[in-house]
């Protein structure tokens, strides 16, 4: 029981290499990895020549077949669901190789340029598969998958689209980094070229990031998603606004396309300084506030003496008020009589 579940462990860990499979030092490679085949109307037939490898001390048999593909998470993965154009397009020397122990053998794919094949983009996998009996319930099968990728010239489009776009930040901050989908939204197999670039008020490129700087490509209706880091040119001093620039296009594409969004910053230190900023402003207008009390008590008291004024403060004044003279009126009254 545990020689079985130890074969199966072993069948897991080795179904999934892209351009070979291995087990205990032991393995069938395949070379090219990958296929790139572009038709111009001139075009009859091309060819590609294969060559397997096997390191292992036994006689090997590989079959060889076209089968569909699906692009999940950037990674080119094989399906049942096979483009027909495509496979009546293409054949192989051999579908199934027998490969001595520790030799190498060739297998020869032609790909027709038919006309019943249409322009634009056809996609597929070559899958190398190898099965082997480990044990008499149990048997391995092991299998190397090679994309092929094959553009019929004449009704190409090469076109793409953000679909997911956002920004890794604190408020008022810089963005650390860019959250990006970009979707293949052409007939072909694209490239994606894409950058996210910081301006401050005067257009100086503050920081910068670059999207699929690994050249990755994506199927025609597949998206590429990403999360890239900035990377910081230029320090920023002052709290301003900022002007952040999406740049995309795809290889073959002239034309760049842009987003453009508008955010405010505020460096760090001001976050730091303003608190000490304002309680110092604080303790220096309390400090006048109380100098133009004294000084306006000081002139209402004619004492220059603190005590005495903060008696006058506290209603317990030690001078009596000054009692100011009584004003007499005197009239008088002409009592003269004219004649």
């Amino acid at each position: 029981m545990n020689k079985k579940f130890l074969l199966l462990a072993l069948l897991l860990a080795t179904s999934f290499y892209p351009v070979g499979v291995s087990a205990e030092g032991n393995s069938i490679t395949v070379s090219p990895a990958l296929v790139d085949i572009e038709f111009s109307p001139d075009d009859t037939e091309k060819v590609t020549t294969f060559t397997l490898d096997n390191s292992y001390n036994a006689p090997v048999d590989i079959t060889v077949e076209l089968q569909g593909i699906d692009q999940q998470s950037g990674k080119i993965i094989p399906t049942t669901d096979v483009d027909i154009e495509l496979l009546g397009a293409v054949r192989f020397s051999e579908t199934l190789v027998t490969i001595p122990e520790r030799s190498s053998r060739t297998v020869v794919a032609s790909f027709q340029n038919l006309d019943s094949l249409s322009p634009g983009g056809h996609y597929g996998t070559i899958v190398f598969t190898q099965k082997r009996v480990a044990d008499k319930d149990v048997s391995i099968t092991q299998s190397v998958s090679v994309g092929l990728f094959l553009v019929k010239q004449g009704g190409q489009i090469r076109d793409v689209s953000v679909t997911t776009y956002r920004l890794k930040n604190i408020p008022f901050q810089l963005p650390s980094a860019t959250l990006t989908e970009i979707k293949n939204v052409g007939n072909v197999h694209v490239v994606p070229r894409a950058s996210v670039l910081v301006y401050d008020h005067s257009q100086n490129l503050v920081a910068k990031s670059i999207i699929n700087e690994d050249s990755r490509r994506i199927l025609p209706g597949s998206s590429l998603q990403s999360e890239t880091k900035f990377v910081q040119s230029r320090r920023v001093w002052l709290p301003q606004k900022l002007t952040i620039v999406l740049e995309y296009r795809a290889d073959g594409i002239e034309q760049i396309k842009q987003l453009t969004i508008t955010k405010y910053y505020i460096p760090p230190y001001i976050f730091f300084v303003t608190p000490l900023i304002l309680i110092g402003s604080g303790l220096l207008a309390k400090k006048y506030l109380l100098r133009s009390k004294l000084k306006k008590l000081r002139q209402e008291t004619g004492s220059e003496s603190d005590e005495t004024i903060i008696k006058v403060r506290r209603g317990k004044s030690t001078k009596s008020p000054k009692s100011s003279p009584k004003k007499i009126v005197v009239k008088t009254i002409d009592t003269s009589l004219e004649p």
